[in-house]
């Protein structure tokens, strides 16, 4: 059993190039879904924005991102990134 630390990245239009940057760096799959895709666009201009997206190793590297709508508040420098443990087995990690 192992546990890993996940970053979740925050960004206003820019998660998609993190996410490819981050798989250029670490390699492993990528996987995103757009506003677009969850048939979720308030604004059309965000249709193909990222609302879930991440890069994952076999070896346990895992980065996600999103973007945040601009309906809602964002500043870079505040709630920029958060961070989750992910495990097996829930003693591990409580």
């Amino acid at each position: 059993m192992s546990v890993n630390t996940v970053a979740h990245l925050n960004f206003r239009g820019d998660a998609r190039a993190a996410l490819e940057f981050y798989q250029s760096v670490f390699g492993g799959d990528l996987r995103i879904v757009t506003y677009g895709d969850m048939g979720n666009v308030q604004e059309p201009a965000e249709a193909d924005q990222v609302v879930w997206g991440q890069v994952a190793t076999e070896s346990g590297v895992c980065v996600m991102a999103f973007d945040v709508p601009a309906r809602l508040p964002w500043d870079r420098g505040e709630h920029s990134f958060y961070m989750s443990l992910r495990g097996s087995d829930a003693s591990e990690i409580t």
